[in-house]
């Protein structure tokens, strides 16, 4: 088998609309990688840490300015 040669690491996106799976995908490929041996660090944006979470409930319902929606 060949193997991926990352000497710096590799950052992987997922996009999609709401409620199309990604979530699903994000853990089956991170535990593909992690079974083969490679580090893997899963976050979201914005809410990727729990102090970040409210930020992104207020993303989601609407809740934010439009300046607060720019700086983000």
């Amino acid at each position: 088998m060949k193997t991926l040669n990352m000497p710096h690491g590799m950052l992987v996106t997922f996009e999609g609309g709401e409620y199309t799976g990604k979530t699903t995908q994000i853990k089956l490929f991170a535990a593909w990688l992690t079974e083969w041996g490679y580090p893997t660090v899963v976050t979201r944006e914005p809410g990727g840490m729990d102090k970040t979470q409210p930020i992104r409930e207020r993303l989601l319902r609407g809740g934010l300015t439009p300046d607060e929606e720019l700086r983000l």
